[in-house]
């Protein structure tokens, strides 16, 4: 079959002479909108790139006549036209697809942690102050938080959530799970049943959730409402699962942190007129960071694993 390679590879050069060796392949990373949809007609397996600055959507895909399979080295398939592919048959695979390699991917769950500690010690304020070369004059603007005894919300305790609290509660916090689907963890853990307790009572906490119609603007308003001056609400998943835009104004109102690795609506070249990347300019309570969690060396070599073995399977 042919097979139309969008996603990185270059960054591991073994692998990629594996699927030139094993496979009819051609690597187009990169490649704008338009040009993909002329070449798109000619192959049977797509492997679109995640980070794309587009969405892999009906009008595209419509022009692929010949697609079978679609394979995305990631969990979340929201960079595609899922229900456009069930209507055209169209097989999509993901990392959910293969267990073994996903749970042995742990760059997500360490990058939360760095946004957890990164915004307790205010670095986004520390950088920029350092930058000017004025720190020994506002040494009191620099003082933060220890991670420790510190209570955390973990809601979603899939395979992110899971490691995420291991390493949490090996540095001394004390945490709390929401997750309506599982009932057996860590003894150590404490299960909530109600969002709204760990909106109220927790010190920082931490969305870990996978992108659905039950999940998408989970954390509403009247969550929201709920933060207080200084609580941390740190965000890895999906930039749909919080109503953003009243995100932004309770930001304003109290005064609460917000960091973020996703925003709603990423799939643009530019992202400069996104309300939250705009606010986090000036303000130093709303952190954004540019999708970064999975992007490592380790976790995007297994990625490209798990394309090797889905496309075995074909």
């Amino acid at each position: 079959m042919n097979i139309l390679f969008t996603a990185p590879v270059d960054f591991n050069k073994e692998l990629k002479r594996k699927f030139k060796k094993n496979y009819k392949v051609k690597f187009v990373y990169k490649i704008p909108k338009k040009k993909l949809g002329k070449q798109l007609e000619n192959y049977e397996v797509l492997i679109t790139n995640p980070g794309s600055t587009y969405k892999y959507d009906k009008g595209l895909l419509k022009k692929a006549r010949k697609l079978r399979y679609i394979i995305t080295p990631s969990t979340g398939t929201d960079h595609i036209d899922v229900e456009y592919c069930k209507s055209r048959k169209i097989k999509i695979r993901s990392l959910l697809n293969n267990r073994k390699i996903l749970n042995s991917i742990t760059a997500s769950a360490e990058f939360t942690l760095f946004l957890i500690l990164y915004t307790l010690r205010k670095f986004n304020l520390v950088k920029k102050i350092t930058n000017d070369g004025s720190w020994r004059k506002k040494e009191d603007l620099f003082r933060g938080n220890e991670i420790f005894n510190k209570k955390i919300g973990i809601i979603g305790y899939g395979r992110i959530g899971k490691k995420l609290s291991k390493y949490l509660y090996s540095l001394g916090c004390k945490i709390y799970i929401y997750d309506p689907y599982v009932k057996n963890m860590m003894s150590n853990y404490k299960k909530i049943n109600n969002l709204s307790y760990i909106f109220k009572y927790m010190d920082i906490i931490s969305l870990n959730l996978t992108l659905n119609k039950a999940t998408e603007k989970l954390i509403n308003s009247k969550l929201i409402n709920i933060l207080k001056k200084n609580q941390i609400l740190i965000n890895t998943s999906r930039g749909k699962v919080i109503d953003e835009k009243n995100l932004i104004k309770k930001i304003k109102e109290k005064k609460f942190y917000y960091s973020t690795d996703v925003i709603s609506n990423e799939f643009k070249n530019n992202l400069n007129d996104n309300i939250l990347n705009k606010y986090s300019k000036s303000n130093d309570n709303l952190i954004v960071t540019p999708h970064i969690a999975g992007l490592t060396y380790e976790s995007q070599s297994k990625a490209l694993l798990f394309i090797l073995n889905e496309l075995n399977k074909i």
